[in-house]
Parts: structure tokens; C-alpha cells; sequence
């Protein structure tokens, strides 16, 4: 029980961070330089990786996981760029849910190697994808159809960053 109970406080603390780190992100990024707010950012998440690290005190990882995580990291930063750009010139009720999407990919990848969600994680799936096509979509008032909304295309690009960085991480812990 214990176990459990620390592991939901952890998964709430990530997402409560990774929440609030995109928000200021992309609310930083409609004012300053997109670079500037991509340094700082990953300066300060750097800063606390070398604290755990040092912290952990446990060995070297081999070159291969060394490979993974740092290809997971440029995919990281090309997907946090995308979408703190998104933010800064999309509304983030559209670009928010679209680069969300990024944690389907790592469940696209699990069933390719084999991995079966359940019924209700199937569900779950299907109603993202719903939401994701309605958010993405707006209405083009000198035409009066519809179009894709703006930041959508960055967002799309900001999933497959940060999905590929969930994966590339999963990798690198593997070996």
C-alpha cells in the first residue's frame, strides 16, 4: 500500500510540473526570444537531474543508453520548441490537448511489440483522438468552413517530439 501511495504522489507531482512547466513555457514564449526560454528551462531541469544523479550515486549507464537518452533529448527539446512556439501563437485550448498526443506514442509503441491495452485504455484512446479532432479544428470566418487552427500543425509536431523522448528515456533505462 505504502508503495502505491508514493507512486500515485510521484505521478502527480510530474504531471503537476511537466502542467505548470509547459504553462510558463508558453507563456514566457509570446514574450521573450523562444532560445532564451528553451535555455532556461532545460537549464533548470538539468540543474535538478545532476542533484538526483549525485544524489543516487549509482554507476556510469552503458554507451548504449547514453545514445538513447541523448537522441530521446533532442527529440525532447525539438518537441519542447514546437511546443512553446505553439503556445506562443496558437490558443493553448487547441495546442495543449493536440501535444498530449505525444503519450499515445508509447502505447502505439507497446502494441507494435506486442503490448495489449485494455478495453477501458482503448476507450480512453478513442476519446482523446475525438477531443484532439474537435480542438483542432476551428471556424474560418471569411469562408464559414472549417480549417485547421493556428499552432495545430506545431502542436502535431510537439507530440511526436515529446513521444519520441518517452520512448528514447524507456530505452536508455532498459539497457
Amino acid at each position: 500500500m505504502q508503495r502505491e501511495v508514493v507512486a500515485v504522489a510521484l505521478g502527480l507531482a510530474a504531471s503537476v510540473s511537466w502542467g505548470l512547466a509547459d504553462f510558463i513555457g508558453g507563456t514566457k514564449s509570446r514574450a521573450l526570444d523562444l532560445l532564451a526560454v528553451l535555455v532556461v528551462s532545460q537549464g533548470v531541469a538539468l540543474v535538478l537531474l545532476l542533484g538526483v544523479v549525485t544524489v543516487r550515486a549509482e554507476g556510469l549507464p552503458s554507451n548504449e543508453s547514453l545514445l538513447y537518452a541523448a537522441g530521446a533529448g533532442a527529440a525532447g527539446v525539438a518537441g519542447l520548441a514546437a511546443l512553446y512556439r505553439g503556445l506562443a501563437v496558437g490558443a493553448m485550448a487547441v495546442v495543449a490537448p493536440i501535444a498530449a498526443l505525444g503519450a499515445g506514442i508509447p502505447v502505439a509503441v507497446g502494441v507494435a511489440t506486442g503490448e495489449r491495452p485494455s478495453a477501458v485504455q482503448v476507450a480512453g484512446i478513442l476519446l482523446a483522438l475525438v477531443g484532439v479532432a474537435l480542438a483542432a479544428r476551428e471556424k474560418a470566418p471569411e469562408e464559414g468552413g472549417a480549417r485547421l487552427a493556428v499552432g495545430a500543425g506545431l502542436a502535431f509536431a510537439a507530440a511526436l517530439g515529446i513521444g519520441l523522448f518517452l520512448v528514447g528515456m524507456d530505452a536508455a533505462g532498459d539497457e
